[in-house]
């Protein structure tokens, strides 16, 4: 370096001060437009797998409800094949619910009306028809609540509607003054009532 000239060193000079300004044009003019790029592309990227992690989400909760509604539609099925078909009317099925459950909670089965069509009541284009069965029954008043209790649950498809508590006048007219106690502790009352029974389709 110290034995050339100064003429070649001044070009070695100019050349090397040429190359980094080369150099730093090169990276503020491609380098810095690549990294804006390659930041660009990393917060798309972000975006995207957001999306693909949200599609995922979306069809594992479509495919969770299609299970739930295909789970749904085995139970329908299966309480279907329980229900009351359509042209059934007869009554001594009724009476057997009915008879066998008030048995169980010291209820008696009073009256009871052949059932008659009529609306379900439940909502606009229901599915299924409906049966009506008028009913009169007699205990206490606290075995009659354990007994709807039970029968609403082990009969989804069948509800008490126009419920009315009387006290029994047959039984308050017999009494005499020594039984009169009796009567009033087991508190013998009239329960009268229709069954609203879904018909379900036939299969």
């Amino acid at each position: 370096m110290n034995k050339m000239s100064k003429d070649k060193r001044d070009k070695l000079l100019l050349v090397c001060i040429g190359a980094i300004g080369l150099c730093s044009v090169l990276y503020f003019l491609i380098i810095t437009d690549d990294q804006d790029v390659i930041a660009e592309l990393g917060q798309k990227m972000v975006a995207v797998q957001v999306k693909k992690a949200n599609s995922e989400s979306l069809l594992k909760k479509q495919a969770d409800k299609e299970a739930a509604l295909e789970e749904a539609k085995k139970v329908l099925m299966q309480k279907q094949t329980d229900m009351f078909k359509p042209g059934e009317k007869d009554h001594v099925r009724y009476l057997q619910i009915l008879t066998k459950r008030s048995f169980t909670n010291n209820l008696t089965v009073d009256k009871i009306v052949l059932p008659e069509v009529t609306e379900a009541g439940v909502l606009p284009q229901f599915p299924f028809t409906a049966q009506r069965i008028h009913v009169v029954m007699l205990g206490a008043y606290q075995d009659f609540g354990r007994f709807l209790a039970e029968f609403e649950n082990a009969y989804p498809y069948i509800r008490v509607q126009g419920l009315g508590i009387q006290p029994d006048i047959r039984v308050q007219m017999g009494a005499t003054p020594t039984d009169a106690a009796s009567v009033a502790a087991t508190e013998q009352l009239r329960f009268e009532f229709n069954l609203i029974v879904l018909v379900g389709s036939q299969l």
